[in-house]
C-alpha cells in the first residue's frame, strides 16, 4: 500500500501550528519550500484567514505566544468532563501526539 499523501494545505497549517497564526506568508512558502512543496501566497493567506476566523478543520482559536484564551479552556473543560478525568483527558492528547510525531 502505498503511503497517505499529506495535502498543502495541512501542510500549510502545520507550519502556522508550529510557528503561530501571526506567520508572514511569506515565511510559510519559505519553510514549505525546504520541504521541497511549492504553494501560492493566495492559498497560504486563505487558510490563515479561515485559521483565524475560528472556521478551519473545527478549530475555535489557535494558541498564541503559548497562553491558551479562555475559548480554548473551556473547550478543554468540556472534553475533561467527556472523557471523565484529567488524567484521561491527559493519556489521549499524549497518544494523539504521538500519532501526530
Amino acid at each position: 500500500m502505498a503511503p497517505k499523501k499529506t495535502s498543502k494545505a495541512a501542510l500549510i497549517r502545520q507550519v502556522f501550528d508550529r510557528h503561530g497564526i501571526d506567520t508572514r506568508p511569506k515565511d510559510v512558502i519559505a519553510t514549505l519550500a525546504k520541504m521541497r512543496v511549492n504553494v501560492a501566497s493566495a492559498q497560504v493567506s486563505a487558510i490563515k484567514a479561515k485559521l483565524k476566523s475560528g472556521n478551519a478543520a473545527g478549530r475555535q482559536s489557535m494558541q498564541r505566544n503559548g497562553v491558551a484564551s479562555l475559548s480554548d479552556l473551556l473547550a478543554a473543560k468540556r472534553y475533561v468532563e467527556a472523557v471523565g478525568t484529567i488524567a484521561e483527558a491527559r493519556a489521549a492528547l499524549e497518544a494523539l501526539a504521538s500519532i501526530l510525531r
